[in-house]
């Protein structure tokens, strides 16, 4: 995996996500046994990570590639480690919770599976989003509904926990593809530690491939505004000729 974002991405990505991580790594924390360590899969300049760190969670590792500049990072650079996404990711200890957004997409089908089996012996809980079908984006190679996802997960003994998306489904200030993709994966075990008192509901009993009214109104716009430029091109050949 190469990354195809610029510079000037990852520079402004702190501002862009400061809010989501505070919101959803709110909801999140709220009903997971309390918080010492994590480690987040693709963390960029560490958003999410220095969120965790502002409450105290004191051990912190970050894993991404070499196109993440060290003077961009928002956690220390002791704490951020280079990897490569194509590989077995192997860790020097097991944490609190596990974090990867956005990234599986970027991953092949073929390195899927490893990529979850990385993600399952990192942490027993794993915040995890990833790009639907026809969601688009730099560099997206597997776009899959989460099922797909889930299936993975369920391999490695962990069920999906589908209560965030309903707590920022129309919160705007996150952007869409947090409210629509997020979710929760436990481990089947540790279904005990966490705290469903505080959930709307256990996990979710409707279909967890949805797809957000704003993706969806969003790809039929850029199909309506494709049709319109070809027809324009086709017309202004007609009149070559």
């Amino acid at each position: 995996m190469g990354s195809a974002y610029g510079y000037d991405f990852y520079k402004d990505r702190h501002r862009r996500t400061i809010y989501s991580a505070n919101k959803v790594l709110g909801i999140v924390t709220d009903i997971l046994p309390e918080i010492h360590s994590a480690v987040d899969f693709g963390c960029g300049v560490g958003t999410w990570l220095s969120v965790l760190k502002n409450h105290g969670v004191n051990k912190l590792q970050g894993l991404d590639g070499p196109w993440v500049k060290s003077e961009l990072l928002e956690i220390p650079q002791h704490d951020f480690r280079q990897i490569n996404f194509q590989e077995i990711i192997e860790l020097d200890q097991r944490y609190d919770l596990a974090i990867t957004l956005e990234v599986a997409e970027h991953l092949t089908d073929t390195i899927a599976d490893k990529f979850v089996s990385s993600l399952a012996r990192a942490s027993d809980f794993v915040l995890f989003s990833a790009a639907i079908p026809h969601q688009g984006g730099t560099g997206h190679v597997n776009e899959r509904w989460p099922d797909y996802w889930s299936d993975l997960f369920a391999q490695q003994g962990y069920v999906a926990l589908d209560f965030i998306r309903s707590k920022i489904w129309n919160d705007r200030k996150i952007p869409i593809w947090y409210r629509q993709n997020i979710f929760l994966f436990v481990k089947q075990d540790r279904l005990g530690d966490v705290k469903l008192s505080a959930l709307n509901s256990y996990g979710s009993c409707g279909p967890i491939s949805v797809v957000h009214p704003e993706t969806y109104l969003q790809m039929v716009s850029l199909r309506g505004s494709f049709k319109l430029l070809v027809e324009a091109t086709k017309h202004k050949v007609a009149s070559l000729f």
